[in-house]
C-alpha cells in the first residue's frame, strides 16, 4: 500500500493534538519511568518517520532554510559553508 506523504502529513498535523506533538509528549513522559518490555527503538523510529512525513526530507529542509535566509536578508549558504550556532 502506497500512501501519499502529503496527505499523511496533513492528517498527522490536523488531528488534536498533532501527532508529532503527541509523540514528543510521550517521549518526555518516558524519561521518568519506562514500561517493562516497551520497544523504545521502534517508538523512536516511529517518531523519526512521522517527522520526516510532516517536515519532508533533507531536500525540503534545505529549501526551507534557504528561503528563510532569503526572507531574513542573509547571504545564501554555499556547499562549503557550515551553519554556526
Amino acid at each position: 500500500m502506497i500512501v501519499d506523504s502529503g496527505k499523511l502529513a496533513l492528517t498527522a498535523v490536523a488531528i488534536t493534538p498533532p501527532l508529532p506533538i503527541m509523540l514528543f509528549q510521550m517521549v518526555a513522559g518516558m524519561k521518568d519511568r519506562l514500561p517493562r518490555g516497551f520497544p523504545v527503538k521502534k517508538f523512536l523510529l516511529l517518531v523519526w518517520k512521522v517527522l520526516l512525513a510532516c517536515l519532508g526530507g533533507m531536500k525540503e529542509v534545505t529549501k526551507a532554510k534557504s528561503l528563510a535566509r532569503e526572507v531574513a536578508g542573509l547571504p545564501s549558504m554555499h556547499k562549503g559553508m557550515s551553519p554556526t550556532c
